[in-house]
């Protein structure tokens, strides 16, 4: 252990020379302060470590995998199945055995009487199979509803980050725009001062400048809030950094799919809600026969025989009941059930038309933004970028007003977020067809 000697030891070793044992000294003074330098050194390199987490990139492909592996709602209804499967274990069981004593004394002669009793209820029909099977459809309903869930969630965050994706574009152009503001501010000022141009254009520029910048706090604000959304989708804290590395897909159609009832989540909620019901019809039909009970009883007793005095008698008895199903036989509950079993289907076959027809809406509303998005990126964008740089020369040279300049830049401005907002819209409804024809949560284990 390297540090400073006791002074029993200093005195033992103490050199005969001063200058000598000084020496001695400031050499474990300084060995001393280079193993503190070295602790404190890594010390604060593990705080740091520590305290600066290393953001986590999400793109659009991981997303789907994220959401149905962190986020917190999800991870809370799988309780919902843990549950079911608990409640499964006491499913089709026999009801508990009786067991009932019976004692009586003669408080006037000797005679005294001492019972016991057991007895056992058992089902006619196949009722606690059916328990069992109805238990399991609520494992398997569990099951879909959480599957479901998951496939709602990944529609969140894809349509979270598809509009995050928008406002960081929409921020960009914004912040292109105001540069070319700025730019100009700085050409039409070098040509007021000399004298080639009014106040009145220079004030003008300056207002386009500050009502662009006016924008800004609103699209920081909404980034915020989305990127929070985020993080709750994914199981972030707030503290934590999120980075959405993204960049949008070419705008291509999705193929025609017919509606997949079969293993979407949606259907799969609904096709084993109808299982269920239809497994209860069968349950509440067998609860018509209630359950026969059989009963084993063994009685110790002391009866007087006059005139041959006291005697010990033992009796074992046999004990078996069916009741009968005159009046109760259950039918309410039947009809119910039966009931809810063609309300089940109904809501399947109102689901299917209900989807079919959006997934048409949604691929006609594909078709139309495709159409608008080659239309404003390959015709009215250039067109009016080539007309803005032709008046902006002419501005600068003086051959136009400043009013024409500043009108077209904001046409310009309106155009490049119309292609914005066309192509955010064509990727929420791509999404949106997809949620309507696929299982999104096909990550979710």
């Amino acid at each position: 252990m390297i540090g400073l000697p006791s002074m029993h030891v200093a005195k033992m070793t103490k050199p005969k020379h001063p200058f000598i044992h000084d020496l001695s000294i400031q050499g474990c003074l300084l060995r001393t302060s280079l193993w503190l330098a070295i602790i404190w050194h890594g010390t604060i390199i593990r705080t740091l470590s520590a305290e600066s987490p290393s953001a986590i990139s999400w793109t659009f492909e991981t997303l789907p995998e994220a959401v149905c592996k962190h986020n917190k709602e999800l991870a809370a209804a799988h309780w919902v199945i843990e549950s079911a499967k608990a409640r499964s274990k006491q499913a089709g069981k026999l009801a508990n055995p009786r067991v009932g004593t019976t004692s009586g004394i003669n408080t006037i002669t000797s005679e005294n009487m001492q019972g016991f009793s057991l007895q056992q209820s058992f089902p006619i029909t196949a009722r606690l199979r059916l328990e069992k099977k109805v238990a399991s459809l609520d494992i398997q309903q569990a099951e879909k509803e959480v599957q479901w869930m998951a496939h709602q969630k990944v529609m969140e965050a894809m349509e979270a980050a598809t509009r995050l994706l928008a406002l960081r574009e929409r921020q960009q152009i914004l912040k292109e725009q105001i540069t070319l503001a700025q730019e100009l501010y700085a050409t039409l000022k070098e040509q007021q001062e000399r004298g080639e141009r009014s106040q009145l254009d220079l004030s003008l520029a300056d207002m386009q400048i500050k009502g662009l910048e006016l924008k800004q706090p609103a699209l920081k604000s909404s980034i915020h809030s989305l990127e929070n959304e985020m993080r709750s989708l994914v199981g972030q804290q707030a503290e934590e950094p999120f980075r959405l590395e993204a960049t949008w897909k070419p705008m291509a159609i999705p193929s025609a799919s017919p509606l997949d009832t079969a293993n979407h989540p949606a259907f799969g909620v609904l096709h084993t809600e109808a299982s269920i019901h239809h497994a209860m019809v069968a349950l509440e039909q067998s609860r018509k026969w209630e359950d026969w009970t059989l009963g084993l009883s063994h009685q110790w007793s002391v009866d007087e025989d006059i005139p041959f005095g006291l005697e010990r008698n033992r009796r074992l008895g046999f004990q078996f009941s069916i009741p009968l199903p005159w009046w109760q036989k259950n039918l309410g509950a039947v009809a119910a059930s039966q009931a809810n079993l063609k309300g089940a289907k109904a809501s399947i076959a109102a689901l299917e038309l209900q989807m079919e027809n959006e997934a048409d809406s949604t691929m006609v509303r594909l078709i139309q933004g495709r159409a608008q998005y080659l239309m404003l990126r390959d015709e009215l964008i250039p067109n009016r970028e080539k007309h803005q740089r032709s008046l902006e020369h002419a501005v600068r040279a003086g051959e136009r007003p400043m009013e024409s300049l500043i009108i077209s830049m904001e046409g310009l401005l309106t155009l490049k977020l119309s292609l914005l907002e066309v192509i955010e819209t064509f990727h929420l409804n791509h999404y949106r067809y997809l949620y309507l024809t696929q299982d999104l949560s096909r990550h979710h284990d």
